[in-house]
């Protein structure tokens, strides 16, 4: 009828005004002064009709011809692209409708396709998700081109009962190389920012000394959205908690990276990848987190706005936050030579943790053409460790065995001020060669970080017990540390595709890191009286190196990656006050390779090794030694060594859901921050970094996701061996630990829209830095709900149940130490996140950072696998 309709249409247009045709039900009507007979009128009419009816058919089927039909095809509740789904045009939407044409949607969700004169119903189908048909039959009169736009599709819930892939396997992932945490509501409603929500990636633990250790092991390189943040230890954590929770869309662990990747970090990356705008035009977000326990009081207010349009992504976030807390602590140190043993007893002490944070990041994407992008991004945050109105005080009492007299005893009235600012910012151009993905890109980075750090005391040492009567001397060991960090990065990335099945990819890197570190010791508080000691640090650190990965899918089943990195690093260490000037060089090559087997697209095996370098921490080179006692130092070395390390992962991926890996990894020089007894004394002890010897582990980890009804599970859990041996003057150890460590999450839907999760972590005990720590374990929970078409969410949440308590114990040489501490109390959180902005283009610019974690589809270093990725996305 549709035809026909068109037909009387046009037939009606040709007769004008004056007369009509098939009007009054189908009833001839003209003025009788223009025709005399009745067969005369018949024969004109029919010959019009015949030329006006062949002209019509000729015209719409011309333009009919001609008609394209495109659109992208998203998920409606995350925006992301749904790639392979079936796009049809059928004659109409009942059972057996005939199949006219139809597409497949690419890797970003977009299908293009040429429409008929018999289609009626656009068919958009795909695994998981409710099938969606749009009426064209209108559209399809008018001819050209009909964009659709974004169009919508969401999840069957029928669908991911019985299938359970599409959502769930997007949400966490993991593959031989790399874990995939994708930051939701449970995960937000109970972590104020990115340093509070490592705590929740599986493998990423976080000790009382707030050290993060990644599988047990430290040496951990952080990048931001793929660039390298190689900071002092203290600027990235304060760096991490200027960061809001909300603002990251996913946080990465890679064991074992490809020779893309610079070659530091023995424990592998954990790249925190930030939420973009995904919508076109303005959007934003506004949220604000809060958190109560006893007398303590947290909060973070973050608010980001973004643009996007066909060429432009623009994005500024800026936050402010402060957090307070108390730390409880008690310590046992024992020394011994021969017989004669001592003990220094530290009572319980509560002491305030504060802390106040504030920054502003802004980026900028803009797409020159199809193939060509650029941006620029610039970050400062600025980190406050307030000094305290009244310093805690530490007492402590000094025992020969039995233990059951003082001898002496001091009491230390401390506290630790600190200040940081950082800069950061990066320039980047990216170029695309061809479809097949060939592409190179440039960028430029830097980053300049500088901090003050004060340890002021004042100690008061005392004959037996204490007693203003038995007051012997006093003393104010006070001092600090201004650090300034600055360091410059220019890299060149390139990808070959001869073919989809087959790649090379190359590139080189230059980076200069400069240190210089201001130390100064004064007897009192007094900074106008002349320093007893003072020294400075100047570090310069030069790292230039190439790289090429080969990458290659064999069969439809098998794929392999090998890579060769060669690094060259000079290094040059001034020290002003002693007029010492030390420089070296050194030259290494890290191999890696990746061989991967897909049993089908949902099963696959992979073998990976990496060969990968952690250089000392800038901080632990500086020789000052720092002084809260006469019992107690603390001091950097700069006689450390590069600590190098050997890694093997054997990964089996079940159903998208199930991942089990098994590791080994040995580690030569290992790098451990060692308390030992200072200068032969036989009660002063220092805290001092070494090269230990060496270290081995080999671990067997689970995880992965599981739909139970209306509970999602995710759950991650390890047992691991550990040995760790040295053998010299200055250390003798050999400890050999295992350990079992899970992290479980449950997501359950409620009703009234209503989401409850939970969040669990217990730690049979494991070792780190010369320390042996004890069991731990800790829950969060949080109940949220969505307002307002989604816009404004509400999360209420009681955090760190039971209070996060740890045992720790180390014994080496001639000296045992016995501890516990306990911080993060309790709290009840609430978070308010607001959302604004246009949501239906979803009309993003992806641009192809340099330094993004592999894409590496399915394991072949950019050549294309079945399924997309290996993992089915």
């Amino acid at each position: 009828m549709s035809f026909c309709r068109f037909l009387f249409n046009g037939l009606r247009k040709k007769m004008g005004q004056n007369g009509s045709l098939f009007k009054n039900n189908v009833k001839l009507e003209v003025p009788y002064s223009q025709f005399t007979n009745k067969l005369r009128v018949k024969r004109m009419l029919s010959k019009k009709i015949a030329l006006v009816a062949l002209f019509t058919i000729f015209f719409a089927t011309t333009t009919v011809a001609q008609t394209t039909i495109k659109g992208r095809v998203a998920d409606q509740t995350s925006g992301e692209a749904v790639a392979f789904a079936n796009v049809m045009l059928m004659t109409d939407t009942s059972a057996s409708a005939r199949l006219i044409t139809g597409a497949v949607t690419d890797m970003d969700g977009r299908f293009s396709l040429q429409g008929k004169t018999d289609g009626k119903v656009l068919k958009i189908q795909f695994v998981g998700y409710t099938t969606k048909f749009i009426d064209l039959s209108s559209q399809l009169k008018a001819g050209g081109t009909i964009d659709l736009g974004a169009i919508a599709l969401s999840q069957s819930a029928t669908a991911l009962k019985e299938v359970s892939v599409t959502a769930l396997r997007k949400r966490y992932t993991m593959d031989g190389e790399k874990i995939v945490m994708n930051v939701d509501d449970g995960v937000t409603a109970t972590s104020a920012n990115a340093f509070e929500m490592l705590r929740k990636v599986p493998g990423v633990m976080i000790d009382n000394n707030e050290n993060i250790t990644l599988n047990g092991k430290s040496g951990i390189l952080f990048q931001f959205n793929g660039r390298d943040m190689r900071l002092p230890a203290e600027s990235m954590k304060a760096i991490l908690k200027s960061l809001p929770a909300s603002s990251v869309a996913k946080i990465e662990t890679i064991g074992s990276p490809s020779a893309k990747y610079e070659a530091e970090g023995t424990a592998g990356i954990i790249n925190i990848i930030m939420a973009q705008a995904q919508t076109e035009g303005f959007s934003g977000t506004a949220s604000s987190w809060h958190a109560i326990s006893e007398e303590n009081y947290r909060t973070f207010n973050n608010a980001s706005l973004q643009y996007v349009n066909d060429r432009w992504t623009l994005s500024a976030n800026g936050g402010f936050g402060f957090f307070n807390s108390r730390i409880e602590s008690e310590s046992k140190q024992y020394f011994w030579e021969g017989a004669d043993t001592t003990m220094i007893h530290m009572q319980p002490v509560s002491e305030p943790n504060r802390f106040i944070t504030g920054n502003f990041t802004f980026t900028a994407d803009y797409k020159i053409d199809s193939n060509n992008s650029a941006g620029a991004s610039f970050s400062f945050s600025a980190n406050r460790k307030p000094e305290l109105e009244n310093y805690p005080t530490r007492y402590y009492y000094i025992y020969r065995y039995p233990y059951s007299t003082v001898d002496m005893s001091y009491a230390i009235d401390a506290d630790n001020p600190a200040m940081s600012r950082n800069f950061t910012g990066g320039l980047y151009y990216n170029h695309k060669f061809d479809t097949l993905g060939s592409q190179m890109s440039l960028s430029l980075d830097f980053t300049r970080d500088m901090s003050d750090n004060q340890n002021l005391s004042s100690t008061r040492y005392y004959s037996g017990r204490l007693n203003k009567d038995s007051l012997l001397r006093s003393e104010d060991p006070c001092d600090s540390t201004f650090n300034t960090f600055s360091s410059y990065s220019l890299k060149f990335d390139a990808l070959k595709q001869f073919s989809k099945k087959m790649g090379l990819e190359y590139g080189i890197k230059s980076r200069l890191s400069i240190v210089d570190n201001d130390f100064r010791r004064y007897l009192s508080q007094d900074p106008l009286l002349s320093p007893i000691s003072t020294n400075q640090l100047k570090y310069k650190e030069n790292v230039n190196a190439a790289y090429v990965n080969f990458s290659h899918r064999i069969t439809d089943k098998f794929s392999y990656r090998a890579g060769l990195r060669f690094e060259h690093t000079g290094i040059s260490l001034e020290q002003k006050a002693t007029g010492e000037d030390t420089s070296y060089h050194y030259f290494d090559i890290f191999p890696n390779f990746n061989l991967n087997y897909n049993f089908n697209q949902a099963n696959s095996l992979s073998l990976t090794y990496a060969y990968r370098i952690t250089r000392p921490d800038y901080n632990s080179l500086n020789p000052f030694v720092s002084q809260s006692s006469q019992y107690s130092f603390r001091s950097g070395n700069p006689d450390l060594l590069p600590e190098y390390s050997h890694r093997v992962d054997l990964s089996l991926r079940l159903f998208y859901m199930i991942f089990i890996q098994a590791s080994y990894g040995y580690n030569n020089d290992e790098i451990n921050n060692i308390t030992t007894p200072y200068q032969g004394s036989l009660i002063a002890t220092i805290q001092k970094p070494y090269n230990i010897g060496y270290q081995q582990f080999a671990s067997l980890s689970l995880s992965g996701m599981l739909p139970l009804g209306p509970v999602d599970w995710t759950f991650w859990m390890q047992g691991a061996y550990l040995q760790a041996k040295a053998n010299s003057p200055e250390l003798v150890m050999n400890v050999e630990r295992f350990s079992f460590i899970t992290w479980q999450s449950l997501t359950v839907k409620l009703p009234w829209e209503l989401k409850f999760s939970v969040n669990g972590m217990y730690m049979s005990g494991m070792y780190q830095q010369g320390m042996e720590m004890g069991n731990m374990m800790m829950f969060s929970a949080a109940l949220t709900r969505e307002f307002f078409k989604k816009s404004l969410r509400v999360s209420l949440g009681v955090n760190n149940i039971p209070a996060q308590k740890m045992e720790i114990n180390s014994s080496m040489n001639n000296y045992r130490m016995q501890s516990y501490m306990m911080w993060d109390k309790p709290s009840v959180s609430l978070h308010l996140q607001y959302s604004f902005g246009k949501t239906a283009n979803n009309n993003s610019i992806k641009r192809l950072q340099s330094d993004d974690m592999d894409d590496r589809k399915g394991e072949g270093g950019g050549v294309e696998q079945p399924g997309g990725n290996g993992m089915g996305q």
